[in-house]
């Protein structure tokens, strides 16, 4: 072995022997405990009950504990066919066309809607879809320019 290999062995020794010593010494401060989580949930809605019950929107008025409903399903998403095979969830439910909802009519399954009927009135339930903005072009050099 050289006495260059030899030094450097003996310094990393010492430096972790050194780091073993300082992280196990007795009179460097202990770390403080952790203060114990709290949550106040005085005029907010419990985090664990569910958004959407029994196809009523379940929410919290600024002045208390009242239940906020509709009576219509809500729409949570199509998965379109064109082939005629559609589904939606309505009220964490997958339906298709035919298929009946609390006392809805599933008639029709669109693109951007679902279309109810109830008592032979019809009920559209749209779904908006955001469109993707244009990336913007950034300031500087574009690929394929030179600095």
């Amino acid at each position: 072995m050289s006495k260059r290999y030899l030094w450097r062995w003996t310094q990393r020794v010492a430096a972790a022997l050194v780091a073993a010593l300082l992280s196990a010494h007795p009179l460097l401060p202990a770390e403080e405990p952790a203060a114990p989580l709290s949550y106040d949930s005085k005029g907010k809605r419990d985090p664990f009950v569910a958004l959407v019950r029994d196809g009523k929107i379940v929410g919290v008025p600024a002045g208390g504990q009242t239940r906020v409903s509709t009576d219509l399903p809500v729409l949570v998403g199509i998965l379109w066919d064109p082939g005629g095979r559609s589904l939606a969830l309505l009220n964490e439910q997958e339906v298709a066309v035919g298929d009946t909802i609390d006392d809805f009519l599933v008639a029709e399954i669109r693109r951007d809607a679902v279309v109810l009927m109830r008592g032979g009135e019809p009920v559209v339930l749209e779904i908006s879809f955001e469109e993707p903005s244009a990336p913007e072009e950034p300031s500087g050099a574009k690929g394929g320019e030179s600095w």
